[in-house]
């Protein structure tokens, strides 16, 4: 069992603490990998290195994520960019494929990574105390006196205001509570229960949620980071596109997603408050259209590519599944849509409706601008707390909304009510 080397580093931008472990010249001679949260980072990472003139470097390093990290791996250095959740850090502690590691983390990080760090410490010396001189002898095939005393380990420091019983069993118990939350309401169903199918998702603060595969969260990560503004966009994404560390918003006591409901009250005080079942017209009438074609989707996606339709099968899925779908980009599309679907409805007021998708986008637009003044506002409160906190937007005119951080994903579908899904739960023990 090997130990971390080095302590987490309180970084206002990792990637200029990850130049200089690369730069030290011992670090330069060893094989390396750094192992980051997904491999979408990788090019990112690599194009930067090559930027700062550490091309060469590379030829020597390999990238990694929790994923594709394989125990059989032998490296002599390993560089851990984030807290990547319980799970996956435990994973490649015990992986034993590198003598030495650092881990690079941000203030907001650190609470997690040195509560599971103690821990980690207090395993490695129980276990090297189980076994006796005789028996480490006998398992080495030598004699007890030719064993050098191993001394004893200096007791970890912890935290002030945390103590060994306060983190002792924190992983355990993060993986008794997924298990538990994801298989609640396995076998539980009646026949004619309605169901529908989520995936388990935790976050810090003992907070939980279930989510259906098409619904999205706007992901704030960027802007807890430090590394977005005012101007910048607030992506919102589906489980399969969010990852452990991620920062994500909900409202509170909803189901709603937050940016369209800040939308709905701007467009209600400007008295367009209508524009929202106006801009959704065109997708009303192209789902009714499938759903009485004769020949299903396929066959009405063929007259839309007939009738100049210049768009993917998966694109038009998309508009008809994406409940976030505002409206097609090319405004072109729109009538394309009338003529196929044949609506007298669509046709007389084409122009109203492009009209009303752009005041939706707009205050969508608003929203997220809005939205990202609160988040930036709040960063120093995150700072200062710690990423184990769940921290709390007041929004006018709408509530309270929660910034939590992904710590666990699940991979397997469950199925719970519907009056369970999109919302966040908190722990009540």
């Amino acid at each position: 069992m090997k130990a971390v080397t080095e302590n987490p580093l309180s970084l206002s931008g990792k990637a200029t603490e990850l130049e200089k472990l690369l730069q030290n010249k011992t670090r330069r001679s060893q094989k390396t990998a750094i192992i980051l949260a997904d491999v979408s980072e990788i090019p990112l990472v690599s194009k930067y290195l090559k930027e700062r003139s550490l091309g060469g470097e590379l030829r020597s390093i390999q990238f990694l994520t929790p994923s594709t990290l394989q125990s059989e791996q032998d490296f002599e250095y390993l560089i851990v960019c984030g807290w990547l959740g319980s799970e996956h850090m435990r994973k490649i502690y015990d992986s034993c494929i590198a003598p030495s590691i650092s881990v690079l983390t941000y203030r907001f990080e650190q609470t997690w990574f040195q509560s599971a760090k103690n821990k980690w410490h207090r395993q490695q010396q129980n276990e090297e105390t189980k076994l006796s001189q005789q028996q480490k002898a006998k398992l080495l095939q030598t004699k007890p006196e030719n064993l050098i005393p191993v001394s004893p380990k200096p007791e970890v420091q912890h935290p002030a205001g945390e103590s060994s019983e306060t983190d002792f069993d924190i992983t355990d118990f993060e993986l008794r509570l997924h298990t538990y939350r994801r298989d609640l309401y396995r076998g539980q169903s009646d026949p004619g229960d309605t169901r529908t199918d989520v995936r388990y998702i935790s976050f810090t603060g003992n907070c939980y949620s279930y989510l259906r595969p098409n619904y999205k969260v706007p992901v704030v990560t960027d802007f807890i980071a430090g590394y977005a503004d005012e101007s910048s966009r607030i992506p919102s994404k589906d489980i399969a596109q969010l990852r452990v560390g991620d920062y994500v918003v909900f409202r509170d006591g909803s189901d709603s997603d937050l940016l369209r409901t800040i939308a709905d009250k701007g467009l209600k005080k400007a008295g367009k408050g209508e524009h929202r079942i106006t801009a959704g017209l065109w997708k009303r009438e192209l789902m009714q259209f499938v759903i009485n074609h004769p020949f299903g989707f396929e066959g009405a996606l063929v007259e839309l590519w007939d009738a100049g339709l210049k768009r993917t099968e998966v694109t038009v899925r998309g508009w008809l599944n994406d409940e976030h779908r505002i409206g097609p980009q090319d405004e072109r599309d729109v009538e394309i849509i009338s003529q196929v679907c044949r609506s007298q409805q669509l046709i007389e007021q084409i122009d109203y409706v492009r009209g009303a998708i752009k005041e939706v986008r707009g205050a969508h637009l608003q929203a997220a601008h809005f939205l990202a003044q609160k988040l930036i506002a709040l960063i120093p409160s995150i700072l200062k707390q710690g990423a184990a906190e769940t921290h709390t937007i007041e929004i006018e005119d709408i509530g309270q909304a929660s910034v939590v951080r992904i710590e666990y994903i699940d991979e397997e579908e469950v199925a719970v009510p519907p009056s369970e899904v999109n919302r966040l739960f908190r722990n009540e023990f």
